[in-house]
């Protein structure tokens, strides 16, 4: 059995290969064992520009997090679900942050938003040579739905 690697979990195992071969998009760099991770990853990250279909353009990102979440749901769970499945999911959770992302664009008078929790100043910094930062931000406010980006 090979070590569970972030490489080996989002792109060289067998399952992996196949939600990403089935998925449809054509990135020969995904699919080449050479290419480090990190590579892969900011090809995703370009995937971002350039398709015809809006909704689309994230599903790369959903992917990602669709294996996280399957290879979750067996390693705690024992529940295995076909590379098929995470593949509709992915395109739906796509398609709902694409949906959700133009109707925020559409309005007119967003909610406003307190910032109750964190006292004093975040400012962002920038990552070491070599390193990719993900940057990450929640809120729940009683009553409403959480949010998380």
């Amino acid at each position: 059995m090979e070590e569970e690697t972030t490489e080996h979990l989002f792109f060289n195992c067998t399952y992996a290969k196949a939600v990403w071969r089935g998925s449809g998009i054509s990135n020969r760099l995904l699919y080449d064992p050479r290419t480090p991770w990190e590579e892969k990853l900011r090809e995703i990250l370009k995937c971002n520009t350039g398709t015809r279909t809006p909704h689309l353009k994230h599903l790369p990102l959903w992917i990602l997090w669709r294996l996280w979440i399957s290879r979750n749901n067996l390693t705690f769970q024992q529940r295995n679900f076909s590379w098929r499945k995470v593949i509709r999911q992915a395109r739906s959770d796509a398609k709902e942050w694409h949906d959700q992302d133009e109707r925020s664009l559409g309005m007119t008078n967003p909610p406003q938003f307190q910032n109750v929790g964190f006292q004093g100043e975040y400012h962002w910094m920038k990552p070491n040579t070599n390193w990719i930062k993900c940057n990450y931000d929640g809120s729940f406010i009683n009553g409403q739905p959480a949010s998380a980006g």
